[in-house]
């Protein structure tokens, strides 16, 4: 037999694991971004039903309700069934189970109690969310021209027309597609052509972004092929990449690693190799939690913050640069 909730805690960043009550009740720490000293905070009881509580945070139910609250400060019973889907999915990918849906109720911590014989490895959930579909020719209101900001920035006419980036005048912002991984289009977002606000990127058209990865519909045949799937954050390094020759990446459109986009990347199998490209303002403490979900893959990520001290982006810089950059990756 196995014990996963150690295991699972552990990797949440939970510190001073241990087992009471001789071995019924499992105590943890809570990570330290949590600023908490009591060693006995979280506790999980071994049980039928995996009781669960953080005591210093006032935060009661099974092991969800833990992972919820450490990983999106869901302290309420609707922002864990907000996020209900990711927190299994999160879940699901470090213990490779697979998600699908079913109308019958499901006991969904069974598979964190200890190993039995011939357990089915599938768990179901009676609604998967996707992003609504939407109509091709929402594109035809903007204008199909290269703003002199992005040309001026590096981006050529021939990955415009490959990214199909736009510009609209009523927001005056460059705009460009977002596609699921089946090449629909489900969301159309736009970057301000100055820097001094602080929303530089809208979505004019919103979808959840974080149930897919940016380019993936374009990337997956040039993934499969070179056995590699390079991540950035921003949808622009994916532009640029891809104009320089490295056609196998995909962004985040943010900084935050989902547990759908984890899921999206682990689907390539065992000999893909998944290399994060964060920007420089993100250091190995940060790499590091983002991508410790991803179990049973080959992971590595280039150390950009070591490299750039002036430039964000690690794209920032010329096609040669860049080509060097990304021999730098450490596993």
């Amino acid at each position: 037999e196995e014990e996963r909730i150690e295991e699972l805690l552990e990797i949440l960043g939970c510190q001073n694991i241990h087992r009471e009550q001789y071995g019924k009740l499992i105590c943890a720490q809570l990570p330290p971004e949590f600023d908490s000293d009591n060693k006995r905070s979280v506790q999980v009881k071994v049980n039928e039903s995996l009781s669960s509580n953080i005591r210093s945070r006032n935060i009661h139910g099974d092991i969800y309700n833990i992972i919820g609250y450490i990983l999106y400060h869901a302290d309420t019973f609707e922002k864990i069934r907000e996020k209900f889907y990711d927190i299994v999915q999160y879940v699901c990918n470090l213990f490779d189970y697979e998600l699908s849906i079913n109308e019958k109720k499901t006991d969904w911590c069974y598979f964190l109690r200890p190993v039995q014989k011939e357990r089915n490895k599938e768990l179901y959930l009676e609604n998967i969310p996707e992003n609504d579909i939407l109509n091709d020719n929402v594109m035809d209101k903007y204008l199909p021209y290269l703003h002199h900001k992005w040309c001026n920035e590096g981006i050529n006419h021939k990955t415009r027309d490959i990214f199909d980036i736009r510009f609209d005048l009523e927001t005056a912002r460059i705009v460009f597609p977002i596609h699921n991984k089946n090449g629909k289009l489900i969301g159309v977002k736009g970057r301000s052509v100055t820097d001094d606000i602080d929303n530089k990127y809208i979505f004019l058209y919103p979808c959840l972004k974080t149930l897919e990865l940016f380019n993936l519909h374009r990337a997956t045949e040039f993934i499969c092929e070179r056995k590699e799937v390079i991540v950035f954050e921003s949808e622009k390094s994916c532009m640029l990449a891809t104009q320089w020759g490295v056609e196998n990446c995909v962004a985040l459109m943010g900084c935050d690693l989902s547990p759908v986009q984890t899921k999206l990347l682990r689907e390539f199998g065992l000999d893909v190799e998944i290399t994060f490209m964060f920007d420089a303002d993100k250091d190995i403490e940060f790499i590091g939690k983002q991508i410790r979900q991803i179990k049973n893959r080959n992971v590595s990520y280039v150390p950009v913050y070591d490299y750039f001290k002036d430039k964000l982006s690690p794209t920032d810089v010329n096609r040669e640069e860049f080509i060097r950059l990304l021999g730098l990756k450490k596993y």
